[in-house]
Formats: structure tokens, sequence, C-alpha cells
């Protein structure tokens, strides 16, 4: 006996839900990952409605699943359309650790080459390390973001913005007395980044 297309569209809207409050995420926060809005997540979940092909396929890239997943309700039929996520996130993660061995393997070359060319001033070229980290702090962001890994992306993003103002302050250090002014930008900033996680948390 085939479904009808009510019970199609209720069966998709369980398994959104399912999928949502597993990563404890509301319908606003779903609607905003999605590009939609609550009101269309809320149609979908009730089953008044079901996403277009477009937008199954982003849910099932948001959740790592197959789009098969959606059309059915037995768990034991769902876990043949489940993605490996635990091998999808060590891929992610390796890609993430060569990006950064990369980024230092970058500044080990510029620091030699620069200093070869200029031994008198050699030792002041190891700022090329201090330039690869904000670098490597944005690679970590954009994995974490991908995961949805708040509190880590916090961290993240506080190296990121804290190794920013330790670059500034060794460029303006050989000119200026006062360069560590620059570390009072950091505490608003960081108010901000915590006060942020704490909000969407």
């Amino acid at each position: 006996m085939t479904k009808n297309t009510r019970d199609i569209k209720e069966i998709i809207g369980g398994n959104i839900t399912f999928l949502r409050k597993g990563k404890k995420w509301t319908q606003l926060e779903l609607a905003e990952k999605m590009d939609y809005s609550d009101k269309a997540i809320s149609k979908w979940e009730r089953g008044e409605s079901s996403p277009d092909p477009d937008a199954l396929l982003a849910l099932a890239n948001l959740f790592d699943v197959q789009i098969d997943y959606f059309f059915h309700e037995n768990e034991d039929e769902q876990k043949k359309f489940v993605k490996k996520s635990s091998k999808m996130f060590i891929n992610g993660l390796l890609v993430t650790i060569l990006l950064c061995i990369s980024v230092f393997t970058i500044a080990t070359v510029v620091f030699l080459i620069a200093s070869l060319r200029d031994i008198s001033n050699a030792s002041t070229f190891w700022i090329a390390f201090i330039y690869a980290i904000p670098l490597c702090a944005i690679i970590v962001s954009i994995f974490l973001k991908r995961r949805d890994y708040r509190f880590a992306m916090s961290i993240s993003l506080s190296i990121l913005m804290w190794s920013i103002l330790l670059v500034g302050f060794l460029q303006l250090l050989i000119s200026n007395y006062y360069a560590w002014m620059l570390f009072l930008v950091g505490v608003p900033l960081e108010a901000a980044i915590m006060i942020y996680y704490f909000l969407k948390k």
C-alpha cells in the first residue's frame, strides 16, 4: 500500500522535527541556517507543506543524512541513510590540521628566505610565525562553524582576535611606545564574543 501525499508530508515533517531537536535548535535557528522563514519550517514540521528539492538537499547536508532519510519512519531503514558523520569529522579535522601545517610551513619558508636576504635583521623575521596564528584561527573557525561547535568556536574567535591585536602590537612597537594600548581594544571585543556565545546557547 503506497503512502498518500499527506502521509509523506507528515513523515518528512516528523523527521525534520526529530533531527532539529537532536541538534537542540529552535525552529528560528534552523530557519536562519536554511535562509528560510521560521513559518516555513513550522509548516514543514506540521506536515502542511514539504520542502522543495533544493531545501531538502540543504536539510540533508545540514543534518549529515541522505535525502532518502526524510521519507522513512522506520529507524532501521533510516540508519541506512545516515552519513558517517564521525568519518566526515575526522576527514574535516585532518584537512584543517594539514592547512594549518601548510600555513606554518609557508611562514617558515618566508622566515628563512627573509633571514638569508637580510642577515643583519634576521632576528626580527620571526614575526612571520605570529602572522600564521590568525590565519590558522580562521581555518579552525571555518571548520568549527560548519559543525556548530559554538563554545569551541568562541575560543577560536578569541584566539583570532587576540592574535590579530598581537600582530598589530608588534608592528607598532617598533615606532610607538604606547603600542600596548592596542590590547585595550580586545577587552570589549572579548566581552562581545562571550555575550554572543551565551545568547546563542
